[in-house]
């Protein structure tokens, strides 16, 4: 007839300390592939990768030429669009001024 063993405190904690860790990681891959709804108002859409989204879908619609150019609300949309596009092209909320200078700078390389 086997006898047990009685276990350890140490290996019964060292044990529950793996599976904390086994279930971190779980957590993580499940939600690593969770796509998000758009945070533009409006757009419903889910995308796992929100940016690039925005930037396919919604920057370039405020710059068609379609729209009416005095209009003010187009205005205030379109700077808005560059500004989140420079953002994302420098990695920190810049001015017009910094992105014209960005672009500049570029053709003169």
């Amino acid at each position: 007839m086997p006898v047990l063993k009685r276990a350890k405190t140490s290996d019964l904690a060292h044990a529950k300390e793996k599976a904390e860790e086994r279930q971190e990681v779980k957590k993580k891959s499940r939600n690593r592939g969770m796509e998000k709804t758009c945070w533009v108002p409006g757009c419903m859409e889910e995308a796992k990768y929100l940016n690039a989204h925005a930037f396919i879908e919604h920057i370039p619609s405020i710059f068609s030429e379609t729209l009416d150019p005095t209009d003010e609300r187009v205005l205030r949309e379109s700077r808005s669009a560059l500004s989140q596009a420079g953002r994302w092209l420098l990695g920190k909320p810049i001015t017009l001024d910094e992105l014209v200078a960005f672009f500049c700078d570029a053709e003169d390389a």
